[in-house]
């Protein structure tokens, strides 16, 4: 079996399934053409109305992303990105130049005849390292792609065929290297046999072994490897580069898919009549003359659709074998479930020739997902992976569903920088304690739910002539206090109290459950701990404490205002102190 491949007992049924997946999905998407407010300066505004159309530099030889027509104009998803970045920001993008290859692309960059280059991000860095780069509107997964009788393990010493201008890959020595000008050629050559492998883009290879059915060809996807696709600013204006990023920004993941299936379906092939003739010669040659006319038409007919189905079939196979997908579809009527291989493999299901719904137990809810007719969820693992689930469905005349099609996307990545940055907005930056905002939210959350008969206390502490160390250390050592500070504070409370810094020298403890023996002996236990020496130096600090311990449920401003009062009793009877009141 293929890599990529599906187990199935059906596998043309279910890669149409696919196919119907994806243009479910795409015509359910919002329209590309909706008129969105980027956010632009008035600076950026300017500049766009001083310059409504910009010149654009294009590379051929990288289809789908980028191809040139016969009638000199370019096509594929970077023109389709390139349109509606231009209707966001209201100007007009046009090809001033084209360049056939990079060794081409490298030399107009220089000319300065256009003022943006659509470019592969590693191509720019090679090529001309200086002109700043937008973000990237696409990323794809690098394929490895070999001829089928190389082992794609052991690639020492092989031939890899490498685009000029991409950079040598890492492992692969020099003398190693067949040099191309397109990425056709290099699959072409290791089609042939005279180079044994290289890299592409997941977008390309599709396309390229769909279209010229590339027989000797193999692919492995590179998951920890990707290819960015952007925009260099030639003229090197800040103005346009920021108007771009933030239109660039609007084009969210679903409209991005809808560009990608629009542009990576495969044309057909001119149909010449020698072709015709050599399919279909035995049944041309026994029908009478008067006929030839009609016979033609229908053979015609024939041909093309057969063309038509081998290219959808072969390009949804090559996609799924490059792109990794996580595809199931679910049989209402049978109970009869299909996983692709990737499927299986991410979630570590054992093939065989059949599957239920219950191998999805504890990951997806089939019935509650048709019963509720959900098109999109968000799957959790207690391994704490999240995917982002998608699904489409194939309906009878009565709208009742037959087929469940359903699609997930690892986004764990995402999710956790997501609680990173969450949790950062809730920290001090100098100490990593909760910060007063965060504090005072938690602590009127404690308050307000206060139940009958427990009792909650709120300290506040400052630590005594903050301001004299530093105007005596310096503001260096006054913040290497305030961190050893936070240390202590830390250590000396349970994971569950609030523990954060007010602000300056200010910090404050809200502990839940505690009576007033035990609030004693932590107050005890601070004053003693605080008094640390200040850097390599005799002196020590001190701190002043003031603590309430509360039996009624309150607001925290009143609550703070009784531990302040006791607070500044403590400083009037000396330093060193704490004062606690009820």
């Amino acid at each position: 079996m293929k890599k990529g491949d599906c187990v199935m007992k059906r596998p043309r049924f279910f890669l149409w399934l696919c196919l119907a997946l994806y243009l479910s999905l795409a015509a359910a998407l919002p329209a590309l053409t909706e008129t969105i407010d980027p956010g632009l300066t008035s600076e950026e505004r300017a500049y766009l109305a001083d310059n409504p159309v910009i010149r654009l530099l294009v590379v051929d030889g990288a289809a789908p992303i980028v191809t040139l027509t016969e009638d000199g104009d370019y096509a594929g998803i970077a023109k389709s990105v390139t349109n509606r970045i231009g209707q966001i920001l209201g100007v007009e993008f046009v090809m001033s130049l084209t360049a056939r290859s990079s060794r081409e692309l490298a030399a107009m960059v220089q000319s300065g005849d256009a003022d943006v280059v659509m470019i592969p991000k590693i191509y720019a860095q090679n090529l001309f390292p200086d002109v700043p780069l937008t973000d990237p509107f696409l990323t794809a997964h690098t394929i490895l792609f070999y001829h089928k009788e190389v082992n794609p393990n052991d690639l020492d010493g092989r031939k890899c065929a490498v685009v000029v201008g991409s950079g040598i890959p890492q492992g692969v020595a020099e003398e190693d290297v067949i040099y191309c000008e397109t990425r056709l050629e290099s699959v072409q050559l290791v089609e042939n046999g005279i180079a044994d492998f290289g890299y592409g883009n997941e977008f390309s290879l599709a396309y390229y072994v769909g279209y010229y059915e590339f027989k000797n060809i193999s692919t492995v996807p590179i998951r920890t490897d990707t290819r960015q696709y952007l925009y260099g600013i030639v003229n090197g204006e800040p103005l346009l580069l920021s108007a771009i990023n933030k239109a660039i920004a609007i084009i969210d993941a679903q409209q991005m898919q809808s560009i990608i299936l629009e542009n990576s379906v495969l044309p057909e092939q001119p149909i010449t009549l020698s072709d015709i003739i050599e399919s279909f010669a035995i049944q041309i040659s026994t029908i009478l003359a008067i006929f030839v006319l009609c016979v033609t038409v229908i053979a015609l007919y024939i041909f093309r659709t057969n063309r038509r189905l081998k290219f959808q079939n072969l390009l949804m196979v090559t996609t799924a074998e490059v792109s990794g997908d996580l595809l199931f579809n679910y049989n209402v009527n049978t109970g009869q479930l299909m996983l692709s291989k990737q499927f299986r493999d991410e979630f570590g299901i054992n093939p065989r020739s059949s599957y239920s719904k219950s191998d999805l137990s504890g990951l997806i809810d089939i019935d509650g997902v048709i019963g509720r007719g959900l098109a999109i969820d968000e799957v959790s693992l207690p391994d704490g992976r999240y995917y982002k689930a998608i699904y489409a469905y194939i309906r009878t005349k009565e709208h009742d569903p037959i087929y469940l099609i359903g699609k997930l996307i690892d986004i764990s990545a995402e999710r956790a920088r997501l609680e990173a940055l969450t949790d950062k907005a809730k920290r001090d930056g100098l100490t990593n304690l909760l910060n007063a905002a965060e504090c005072k939210r938690m602590s009127q959350d404690n308050l307000s739910a206060l139940p009958a008969g427990r009792r909650d206390a709120l300290i506040i502490l400052d630590i005594d002539d903050f301001k004299s160390i530093n105007d005596n250390y310096g503001h260096y050592t006054g913040d290497q206090v305030l961190i050893k500070a936070a240390g202590i504070l830390s250590s000396c409370f349970r994971s569950g109290d609030v523990v954060g810094r007010l602000g300056g020298d200010e910090f404050m403890v809200y502990l839940k459950d505690v009576d007033g023996d035990a609030l004693e002996k932590k107050c005890e236990r601070l004053v003693e701990e605080m008094n640390f020496p200040i850097m390599e130096t005799s002196a020590r600090i001190s701190i002043s404490l003031g603590a309430y311990l509360i039996s009624a449920p309150q607001s925290f401003s009143q609550a703070y205002k009784r531990a302040d009062e006791a607070l500044y009793r403590s400083k009037r009877e000396g330093k060193n102190r704490f004062v606690i009141v009820e």
